[in-house]
């Protein structure tokens, strides 16, 4: 990667997601001739026509859907967290991410590189008897935390939310300590038609434009994703 490129991954407020623009032929079409040329196997290249429309995608084995996107193992999207984080020092950090991305490995990789101790999600039965015992003492401590799932700490019931409230409402305030809290975009969409968080700027990970997804797919298949 230059140094004019952006890093792959990007850690922006929730309010700045944008959907990719569309890319400009030229640059589809180079991108497009040189994913062909890595999955030539000595067969006859493809015909011209199918290179410069991209109308006729070619059947991927498993083998050649992994040598040209190799499994992502979130490495660059925890560390690009961790450098946000640092930068800012949020004394509760919310990441909020769409479907398709490992929130749990992502958030897994900064726990251990901050020192963050897991806390879990209640089970149902602490939720529909809305056991605050839940938020006893293994949350009473100084040590910094993280949350992976908010989303499995609420059920849409007349019972579901109780434990919920609690828990932002002592995060918030502060009386937690220092944390980051993960949170499924379905299910924060769910919570703020419920009670709107406005003293919490929540982030995510930027989409993939063109460029860098072109990027990701020219780097070497060891790179750390």
């Amino acid at each position: 990667m230059s140094k004019e490129q952006s890093p792959l991954w990007q850690v922006v407020a929730l309010t700045d997601y944008a959907l990719p623009k569309g890319s400009q032929p030229a640059a589809l079409r180079y991108s497009w001739r040189t994913l062909l040329q890595r999955l030539r196997t000595g067969q006859d290249t493809v015909a011209a026509s199918t290179e410069e429309s991209g109308d006729c995608w070619p059947a991927l084995s498993a083998l050649q859907r992994t040598s040209v996107a190799p499994r992502i193992t979130w490495h660059a999207a925890a560390h690009a967290l961790q450098q946000v984080l640092a930068e800012e020092a949020y004394p509760l950090a919310l990441l909020v991410t769409p479907p398709g991305v490992d929130r749990r490995q992502i958030l897994t990789q900064l726990a251990a590189a901050l020192a963050l101790e897991e806390r879990l999600p209640p089970s149902r039965e602490q939720i529909l008897q809305e056991q605050l015992t839940w938020l006893g003492e293994s949350w009473e401590t100084t040590t910094p935390w993280v949350l992976i799932e908010l989303e499995r700490c609420f059920l849409r019931h007349t019972h579901g939310l109780t434990l919920l409230r609690a828990l932002l409402g002592k995060a918030l305030a502060g009386e937690l300590g220092r944390g980051v809290i993960g949170c499924d975009s379905w299910a924060w969409a769910y919570l703020q038609h419920l009670f709107p968080l406005v003293s919490v700027r929540p982030l995510t990970l930027q989409a993939f434009d063109g460029e860098r997804l072109g990027s990701y797919l020219h780097q070497p298949l060891s790179a750390p994703w």
